[in-house]
This record gives C-alpha cells, sequence and structure tokens, in this order.
C-alpha cells in the first residue's frame, strides 16, 4: 500500500519493535504499523509518501519506506495537503476571536482594558473555571493575567527565509545524503529554484524541527527485507515449550581486550602497550530457557570456530535423551553441514535457524555482552587468565534468571498488545 501520510506517534512496544501511528491525508484516517528499529529520517508531523506491506498472516501492516520529497508529492496538488508543520512554521491567524482564544494577553493594548474584558466575561459565565474553559486555560491563569501587569509584546522576529516547497527539497537533501554539508544543503536548494539561504539560516532550520549532526550507525538492509520471516520466526518460537528451548553461539575474545574508557589528562591519548600479541579465542554457550544454571554447556577455544569444533562441542553436551530440546542458532555455514546435524539428531535436538542479519533473535548475544563487559574490566593477559576470567562470570550468572533475556529477543506479546 502506498498512501501520503504523515507519522503522528510513536510507541515502543517491545524490546526490537516500534508502533507509529500515521494519518492518511486523503481518507483522513489514522493506521499503525511496526518496526524492528525506530525510523530516523523523517519529520514529524511532515507528510510524505509512506510505502507499507501486510505481514503473511494480514495481522500488521510492516514499514517498507517513507518518502518526503515534494517530487514524488504530485497528487498533493492542493497548499493544504501538504500540511506543512504549521504549527511552528507557518503561523495563520484568522481573525480576532482566533487571536483572542489563543492568547487575550497579546490582543489587548493596556492591562486595565484587559482586566476589563475578562471580568464582562465573568459576569455572563458566573464562575471563573467556565471563564477559563473558554480559553482552554485554568482559573489560576486567569487569575494571575488580572493581578500582574505584562509587559507591550517586542517587534517581531525576523521571518524564516525558506517557503513549503524548498523546507521539503532541505529535508529530502538531508534524508538521502544527497548534501553531507549545509553548503551542499543551500546549493542544492537553489538547483531546485529555491532561494539562496546562508549556512547559518539552514543551521536554525534544522535545530527548529530537532535535527543535529551525530554518528551514523549502521544496521543491514536486509533487516527491513526480512520482517515478514522475523515475525513468524517469533510466533512459531512463542509457541514452542518454553522450558525446551535452548540457544548458542559463539564469540571471539582476544587477549587484549580492555576497557574502552579510563581516566587521564585532559586532552591526551590515553596508550596501553601490553607485553602478549592479540592472540584470539572463540567462546561458544548453550543456555538453557530456564530459571537457575541456564547455561548448561560451554567452552573456549583457540582461534576461530569451525565443524569439527562445533560437532564435538555439541556432542559433549548432556540433554534428556526423552525429551526433544530446540535449539536457536544463526545462519553460518558449518552449523548446517551433515555432520553438525548428525549430532544435534542423535541429541534429540532440533535446529531452529534464526532469520538471517537478525542476531537480535539470539539470546546468547546478550549473554556474551554481558560476559564480554566483565572480561575488559579483568584485562585477562593469558589463556589462563581469561579461562578463569569466564569462569567466575558465568557462575554469577548460572544463579540469575536467565530466561529475561529470552523475554527480550523472542517476545511475541506485543501483537495482542498492539490491539490488532
Amino acid at each position: 500500500m502506498e498512501c501520503l501520510s504523515k507519522i503522528i506517534k510513536v510507541k515502543r512496544i517491545s524490546k526490537q519493535f516500534w508502533r507509529y501511528t500515521f494519518l492518511n491525508i486523503r481518507s483522513g484516517r489514522e493506521g499503525q504499523f511496526i518496526n524492528t528499529y525506530p525510523i530516523r529520517k523523517y519529520i514529524h508531523g511532515l507528510v510524505g509518501k509512506l510505502k507499507l506491506l501486510w505481514d503473511e498472516k494480514r495481522q500488521h501492516w510492516l514499514y517498507g519506506d517513507f518518502n518526503q520529497n515534494i517530487d514524488d508529492l504530485r497528487e498533493a496538488t492542493e497548499e493544504k495537503d501538504l500540511g506543512l508543520w504549521e504549527e511552528k512554521f507557518a503561523k495563520k491567524i484568522t481573525g480576532i476571536e482566533s487571536e483572542l482564544t489563543r492568547r487575550p494577553i497579546n490582543f489587548f493594548k493596556t492591562h486595565e482594558e484587559l482586566v476589563e474584558f475578562l471580568n464582562g466575561l465573568h459576569e455572563i459565565d458566573k464562575k471563573w473555571k467556565k471563564t477559563a474553559k473558554r480559553f482552554k486555560k485554568t482559573d489560576r491563569t486567569l487569575r494571575r493575567w488580572r493581578e500582574k501587569r505584562f509587559l507591550p509584546l517586542q517587534k517581531a522576529g525576523p521571518k524564516f527565509k525558506i517557503d513549503r516547497r524548498s523546507f521539503y527539497h532541505l529535508i529530502h537533501s538531508i534524508q538521502t545524503e544527497k548534501a553531507r554539508t549545509l553548503k551542499e544543503v543551500s546549493n542544492y536548494i537553489v538547483s531546485k529554484d529555491g532561494p539562496l539561504l546562508s549556512k547559518p539560516t539552514i543551521y536554525r532550520i534544522l535545530e527548529k524541527i530537532g535535527y543535529s549532526h551525530h554518528g551514523v550507525h549502521y544496521r543491514n538492509p536486509k533487516q527491513k527485507q526480512n520482517l515478514v520471516e522475523t515475525l513468524d520466526f517469533m510466533e512459531e518460537v512463542s509457541k514452542l515449550p518454553q522450558h525446551l528451548i535452548l540457544s548458542t553461539d559463539e564469540s571471539g575474545y582476544p587477549l587484549n581486550l580492555a576497557p574502552k574508557k579510563a581516566w587521564g589528562p585532559k586532552g591526551q591519548k590515553i596508550t596501553r602497550y601490553k607485553k602478549h600479541y592479540a592472540t584470539n579465542y572463540s567462546l561458544i554457550l548453550v543456555v538453557h530457557n530456564v530459571e537457575k544454571g541456564g547455561i548448561i554447556h560451554w567452552d573456549l577455544f583457540k582461534n576461530a570456530v569451525n565443524t569439527d569444533v562445533f560437532a564435538d562441542f555439541l556432542a559433549s553436551l548432556k540433554l534428556p535423551a526423552e525429551e526433544k530440546h530446540y535449539l536457536l542458532l544463526d545462519n553460518i555455514r558449518f552449523h548446517k553441514t551433515k555432520k553438525v546435524e548428525e549430532v544435534m539428531k542423535n541429541k534429540n535436538i532440533e535446529p531452529k535457524y534464526i532469520v538471517a542479519a537478525n542476531p537480535w533473535l539470539n539470546p546468547t548475544e546478550l549473554i556474551f555482552n554481558v560476559i564480554k563487559g566483565y572480561v575488559r574490566s579483568k584485562e585477562p593477559k593469558t589463556e589462563e587468565e581469561l579461562r578463569k576470567v569466564i569462569n567466575d562470570k558465568i557462575g554469577i550468572l548460572q544463579s540469575e534468571d536467565l530466561r529475561k533475556y529470552f523475554r527480550d529477543c523472542l517476545d511475541f506479546d506485543f501483537i495482542l498488545k498492539s490491539g490488532h
């Protein structure tokens, strides 16, 4: 589905999902869609072309794209359809009555006139609460207006030197990264037959709408493409017996791990030299979705993990033979070899491969973050030290309820909470 819409509300509904409420400009109806990450490049309340798709069960609209480029809004032939951020960008006062309702203290020339006007309304309404309701204020505010003398209004500041159409081009140039500097933004607007804007003017406009210059975070585009598959995977796992779910993964732990921050003289870099080279070790975990003792098997291997190492690791895993377990693991090639599949079959384990480009679906990733933070704080320099540090942290984790990590990654309750 494609429609001219503007996003009017956003809410985080789970650890990895956001729900957006949008208003269809043509129909005037509100709708909702979900996404696995917050949409950064859009202006709240500004109209754009919204592309959505249904999930396979037609329960949710899923995010496709939201383009606020005016060149793609040919359908919006009327100026009012564009709905350009009216409150802050193009204030229109239609008459004295609307001005009085908005802020009467700015309308009267003297304080005596304001008091006389309010007292006249009070004689009609009999109660100050009823009079205050006319202005959508409290009776306390009206009392303050009657008692306090206000200074006359100062001269209005300069108006924005940009029209509605040029503002869209400004936003589009930044969202699509066609212009990376303020000077390039100015040149882009001029190329679209817009006014020549100075860099301070552009900066002031961007600051007004909440845009700033900050770091760029990479996100695999397949995460959006596989959104339907991700929902299906989460629903499938939610129907499994939760106490029979396992997860596994591997992660590198080089000996040169150190804290990312430390105290030092201001303006000087902090450098540390170590005697040992950065020998890499790989930690493999198997985590059980239970309340206590969740890490049921782990081992540390020198260098990277391959088919033989992973198969031998699973072969040493001890599980009740009479119960079938479900193992969450990623799609790396050696996880799908015949040797590994044969070991899982002998252990009565059914693999559940998480959706590509969505590592957050694996609870083991969150546990790795906890362990790695602890390892950084201890800075082990030998394999023996590294193994001891990891063993100490795993001992601490065994007393914790690791089911919270499974809930964070695989919480499917947001479908029921979303009201669709």
